[in-house]
């Protein structure tokens, strides 16, 4: 820095003139502060310190030997988990543009052992099914979900035929798809899981099969589970099922987890009833819990009028 010969205030080592009361620098020395020489000085000693502790800690944390009869130790980069790579999948979700040899590799996952992953899977194939800009990659991605629809396991089973639903009510060209889709529809109701029940009643209803109506009115009359009846109901109402209007409309009302959850169901009514309810609801008009997912029901409502359109 330059001293300045005037005031002796601590100018930039490139300034001409002095900052504080503008004499000139020109005859004022560059000199190095005192307390950077001993910076300087302590830089070094942390720079050797830092080299000595990572010496120390690739001798203390190295992986031990293995004992003869114990088989191999494991280290701990070996412990995988799937929590990265269900960060990866929801990272990929956010993304616009993917190639396509990509998307069919997170596609794969479907099958994955962590259930979690495999419906972050779905959820992508769901979105690749409906929104890719290839018409035969939106072909290959529905079939691969109801691959795994009719044969994944838990979670993602169930996701993938969640995700085929919604994709069939998107696009008529899945209409040639119908016989695989009743397949996976039968195989999905004969399920002891109640959520893959309810994934099956969800399938058939986008699907557009009425002549499940007589199946779907007994199970929502008979079944004693309020889950199946309340996916019973959705599924009917989405058919045209008066019953499943009535049941739908009493749950709303009912308030809780089940009323938001028959809320949302209404998304996919073709009850003549069900938008005007929605915007009373909207309005807070059933209670303050229900106006989020009403509103969210009737943009879906009116997405899904202009695709049929």
């Amino acid at each position: 820095m330059k001293v300045c010969p005037g005031c002796s205030y601590p100018n930039a080592d490139q300034a001409e003139k002095c900052h504080v009361c503008g004499g000139s620098l020109s005859g004022a020395a560059v000199t190095v502060p005192v307390q950077d020489k001993k910076n300087y000085g302590k830089g070094w000693l942390l720079l050797f310190s830092g080299m000595l502790l990572l010496t120390c800690a690739m001798f203390c944390f190295r992986a031990p030997p293995a004992v003869p009869g114990r088989g191999p130790v494991l280290s701990p980069e070996s412990a995988f988990n799937y929590s990265g790579v269900l960060a990866s999948l929801r990272k990929m979700k956010t993304l616009r543009f993917l190639p396509l040899k990509d998307r069919r590799g997170a596609a794969e996952l479907l099958y994955s052992p962590d259930e979690k992953v495999g419906a972050a899977a779905a959820e992508l194939a769901g979105e690749w099914a409906r929104f890719s800009a290839e018409p035969a990659a939106r072909d290959e991605f529905f079939r691969a979900l109801l691959k795994a629809a009719a044969g994944g396991r838990g979670a993602a089973r169930r996701q993938a035929a969640m995700e085929a639903g919604v994709s069939a009510l998107y696009s008529r060209r899945f209409a040639p798809y119908a016989p695989e889709m009743r397949k996976t529809v039968a195989g999905l109701m004969r399920e002891k899981d109640e959520g893959l029940n309810a994934a099956g009643f969800f399938l058939a209803s986008m699907a557009g099969f009425s002549d499940l109506v007589p199946e779907l009115d007994r199970i929502l009359a008979a079944a004693p589970s309020p889950y199946l009846k309340l996916y019973a109901a959705c599924a009917l109402s989405r058919l045209g099922g008066e019953a499943g209007h009535k049941y739908l409309f009493s749950a709303a009302l009912s308030g809780g987890q089940p009323g938001i959850e028959a809320v949302a169901c209404l998304s996919y009514s073709v009850s003549p009833e069900a938008a005007p309810f929605l915007e009373k609801a909207a309005a807070g008009g059933i209670g303050p819990q229900a106006a989020v997912p009403a509103r969210n029901a009737l943009i879906l409502r009116k997405q899904l009028a202009i695709i049929n359109q």
